[in-house]
């Protein structure tokens, strides 16, 4: 069969038409091409345009927004303008000027307050903390000492502690607390008051804080009592003794102790008459045997205050010539409190009158180790014992180590009896123009020495027993 013969798509249609149809396809197939070729170099074409970015990594094209199209989710949370940078990092939040700007200056100027206000917190806090915690040391170490019975001592590291009740902390409080049960126990009422109107009100209907108020309480009604009742005496204090209308002012407070049986506080209102009753009798000058009894009623009415009898009474005793019980209430005042130095010199003088001049002077010593107390009546002490065994020198010379610091009669008397033993004429004209500074003139017993109408022992050892 020929060409001609051959069957086309067409059928056996005419062979110019069969040829113009494939015309027409070979023409499509090479503009379809071409369309294809073109689209595939626009592409190139717009992508190496986006590689030309500064941004873009070459190989790693990134969308460039144009500010009006960002968004929402891609504006960095800083400035809200710019889109977020994400050549740093897919999370990266900041777009590229707020990224460096913070790697300059981390924190915003709020930022900078606020960390500077919390830096400072931070540091008060720390400094109240230690100041708390030295505080709440130095409470341990005052408690530590009243235990032991150092009244004083642990009084001196209270007080500082309470002088900032103000600010109504823990320690505070507590300090204060301790302060006004120190000052009662030591027998300082006056002084109650100042650290008991500065308590808080609130702090006194704490259980823990009952005893302020009680001792407040009880601190003004004995110094109350005693004002009352101490008025119609206070009139015979500079008179002479048997010029004191002893028995009507004595029967008068008598009459009183049955007007408190059954009240409030009882106790402390009838010790209080009792040491109005022990005052009358001194001024009267009633002798050791009065003393001793009224003395006695006090303690019987208050026997957990002894600061209110125990110095006056044992010394009362020493001196009507009971040495055993003197003695024995020296030691009970030792352990109520062991600053205490009043028993030492009780010691002393009860050892003294004994003759036993050794542990005289030891009690001295011991005494003036109790606390940073004043000497001058263990040194004055000491010179009398000294003066009794004869050793008249070291007897001066102890009273002028530090008798400027108490210019009382009682020191200069004892000063002069060591001057006129030794013959110094020059300390005893010195002694008499400090008593003609102050209008006054050396006791009786002093010049009756100078006469040589008395003795070293009439003075020390018999009659009032000393200068005075």
């Amino acid at each position: 069969m020929s060409d001609e013969n051959k069957t086309t798509p067409l059928g056996d249609g005419d062979a110019d038409l069969n040829a113009e149809l494939e015309d027409l396809t070979a023409k499509f197939s090479e503009e379809y091409e071409k369309a294809m070729n073109k689209g595939e170099d626009s592409g190139d074409s717009e992508e190496d345009e986006a590689c030309e970015c500064e941004h873009c990594a070459e190989g790693d094209h990134e969308y460039i927004y144009d500010d009006a199209e960002i968004p929402e989710d891609m504006l960095c949370v800083r400035c809200k303008k710019s889109a977020r940078d994400l050549t740093v990092s897919e999370d990266n939040e900041f777009c590229e000027d707020c990224r460096k700007t913070l790697l300059k200056y981390p924190y915003p100027i709020k930022s900078f307050v606020s960390v500077f206000f919390t830096v400072i917190s931070i540091f008060l806090a720390l400094t109240a903390f230690v100041v708390l915690f030295i505080d709440s040391t130095k409470m341990a170490q005052a408690m530590k000492l009243e235990k032991q019975n150092k009244l004083l001592e642990a009084a001196m590291i209270y007080e500082p502690l309470a002088s900032s009740l103000s600010d109504a902390n823990s320690v505070s409080l507590k300090a204060s607390a301790k302060v006004v049960e120190l000052l009662y126990k030591m027998g300082n009422t006056d002084y109650i008051a100042t650290y008991f109107e500065a308590f808080p009100a609130y702090a006194l209907k704490l259980p823990m804080y009952s005893k302020v108020q009680k001792m407040n309480d009880r601190a003004a009604l004995f110094l109350e009592t005693i004002q009352e009742n101490f008025q119609p005496i206070s009139q015979y204090q500079e008179a002479p003794s048997e010029s004191i209308p002893y028995d009507e002012l004595m029967s008068t407070l008598d009459a009183k102790l049955p007007e408190y049986d059954g009240k409030e506080n009882s106790d402390m209102l009838k010790g209080a008459i009792h040491y109005v009753r022990y005052y009358l009798a001194y001024l009267s000058k009633k002798g050791d045997a009065t003393i001793i009894s009224i003395l006695e009623d006090v303690k019987k009415e208050l026997p957990d205050d002894p600061w209110l009898y125990a110095y006056t009474l044992a010394n009362s005793y020493s001196s009507a010539g009971d040495y055993q019980k003197s003695l024995s209430m020296c030691e009970e005042m030792k352990k109520y409190n062991a600053n205490d130095p009043a028993p030492y010199v009780v010691e002393a003088v009860s050892y003294r009158l004994q003759k036993d001049y050794d542990k005289s002077l030891s009690a001295c010593e011991e005494g003036m180790k109790t606390s940073e107390t004043p000497t001058f009546e263990f040194n004055r002490q000491k010179s009398i014992t000294l003066l009794l065994k004869g050793d008249y020198e070291l007897a001066k010379e102890v009273m002028l180590t530090d008798y400027m610091s108490n210019l009382s009669p009682t020191v200069l008397d004892t000063l002069a009896l060591s001057a006129l033993k030794t013959n110094d004429t020059a300390l005893y004209d010195e002694i008499a123009g400090i008593y003609v500074q102050y209008e006054a003139d050396f006791g009786e017993t002093l010049k009756a020495f100078k006469d040589g109408t008395i003795t070293l022992e009439q003075i020390f050892l018999e009659g009032n027993k000393d200068v005075y």
